[in-house]
């Protein structure tokens, strides 16, 4: 079993706490104590989860803590809490709580841990994949859950399996800004036609005003009846007659 530590896991946990800030909770004094509530959570003894991870093929996480661990403390009462942390651990996870100060359990000594909180992660077949000693933020120790329960840590070590979730966050952050961009600029442009007069409205006099006369039509003056045309010019014949010659005309 390795231990999984190292400089990129805690730059790559910089770069996620800064993606994600969680919310401090206070502690009630009733609770100042390492022990974990597992609110949400069930926890088994290591032979029952052997023998769930091998029915169910899940994988096994061994979570070490103590009643005087600050840390500890801090873990149980916001990471353990957090909806996405307990949806992965009850989805793919037999989960075992072991007290670094119980004795009883085997684990302590069988796993030489030192620390708390500390993390072993098991395969289906009970066999140790690697350890994860202290506490981090939500958002990348869900990560570290889904490295192990999707296989991905048999083809890549977290480092570059943290590189393709930080891009993956970062494209679903550019679709959000673009969209909400979108929805910027749309509703502006509703706000624009419905502030701007129309056609109709511009031409419409105001409310009670009179309308403005039409202008008189331009009507060419006729001859007085009986009058002789003007010369070169032959009025129109009426209908069915013919044409008068103009006056000055020889026949």
């Amino acid at each position: 079993m390795k231990a999984f530590l190292s400089a990129g896991l805690f730059r790559l946990a910089a770069v996620a706490l800064a993606l994600t800030v969680l919310p401090v909770l206070s502690v009630p004094a009733a609770a100042q104590s390492g022990r974990p509530r597992f609110e949400g959570l069930k926890t088994l003894s290591f032979d029952e989860a052997a023998a769930e991870a091998a029915a169910g093929q899940k994988k096994i996480l061994v979570y070490f803590w103590a009643d005087w661990c600050g840390y500890c403390r801090k873990f149980n009462e916001t990471v353990l809490l957090e909806e996405a942390v307990i949806e992965a651990l009850n989805s793919s996870y037999a989960l075992v709580s072991a007290d670094l100060d119980d004795k009883s359990t085997g684990l302590v000594k069988q796993y030489r841990v030192r620390s708390v909180p500390t993390f072993i992660f098991f395969d289906t077949k009970a066999e140790p994949i690697f350890m994860l000693p202290g506490a981090i933020q939500a958002e990348l120790f869900v990560w570290v859950l889904d490295f192990v329960s999707s296989n991905a840590y048999l083809d890549m070590d977290f480092e570059k399996y943290a590189e393709k979730r930080l891009n993956e966050v970062s494209e679903e952050r550019r679709d959000n800004r673009r969209k909400r961009d979108e929805n910027v600029k749309r509703d502006e442009s509703v706000k624009r036609d419905q502030a701007a007069p129309s056609e109709t409205d511009a031409a419409a006099p105001p409310e009670g005003a009179a309308a403005e006369p039409a202008a008189p039509k331009a009507v060419s003056p006729s001859p007085p009846e009986g009058a002789a045309a003007a010369p070169g010019v032959v009025s129109p014949a009426p209908t069915g007659g013919e044409a008068k010659p103009s006056a000055g005309l020889g026949v």
